[in-house]
């Protein structure tokens, strides 16, 4: 019997496929160059910067009660004696003293100022700030807390809060100490303000991601059931 032999499959070479470049989008723009960055300017170390005390507050008198002409006369020897020991560099005295005579009279605000200026002195800014607000609760018209609180405030780098302090304090009694205090510290709050601007201004200028992009529903295409 003859037999039939099956033809053999030729089997063709593999072809490699080109790989081709990405398609580029129609009508696509040329990328602008980037700027480069403007490096920021560091900002200033203030080496006159005091550490921010955490001591309790101070004692005083009762302010609801109100002193007698004898108490009112005992606290304005004790002031003056207070401020006495100070200018001699005795500073824990002269804290005693004060605190006396505020215990004698707890409502003049001038004794709280002079206390809150041995306090700046002997850089407790915090407890300067406290008898500031003590006496400015009660003579909002006084200028010295004023004084006294800005300068606290610079020094615990609070600087616009400082100015404003200072600069109200001037509009109630001017001088001139003062008056360079408040050019110097005005100089360095413009330079904050024009830094901080610029830090803005930087943010503004940032693109915004885009959000990403639905899949398109093509017509006759349903979903599969």
């Amino acid at each position: 019997m003859e037999t039939f032999r099956v033809p053999e499959k030729k089997v063709e070479p593999e072809i490699e496929e080109e790989e081709l470049p990405p398609l580029e989008p129609m009508n696509a723009e040329p990328a602008a160059p980037s700027e480069p960055e403007e490096p920021e300017e560091p900002e200033e170390v203030d080496p006159e910067l005091l550490k921010p005390d955490q001591d309790p507050p101070l004692p005083s008198g009762d302010s609801s009660n109100e002193p007698s002409e004898e108490a009112q006369m005992e606290a304005s020897s004790l002031k003056a004696q207070g401020l006495d020991a100070h200018r001699e560099g005795n500073y824990e005295r002269a804290l005693e003293l004060l605190t006396a005579a505020l215990q004698k009279n707890p409502r003049s605000g001038i004794l709280y100022a002079s206390r809150a200026q041995i306090l700046l002195d002997h850089k407790k800014p915090n407890a300067a700030i406290r008898d500031c607000d003590k006496a400015l609760s009660i003579n909002p018209d006084s200028a010295k807390p004023y004084k006294i609180r800005g300068r606290a405030r610079r020094f615990l780098g609070k600087y616009e809060e400082g100015l404003k302090d200072i600069q109200q304090g001037q509009k109630l009694d001017w001088d001139d100490g003062t008056h360079a205090f408040e050019a110097e510290l005005k100089k360095k709050v413009e330079k904050i303000v024009e830094r901080r601007k610029k830090q803005e201004a930087k943010k503004k200028a940032q693109p915004k991601p885009k959000p990403a992009e639905e899949p398109e529903d093509f017509p006759g295409m349903g979903g599969f059931g």
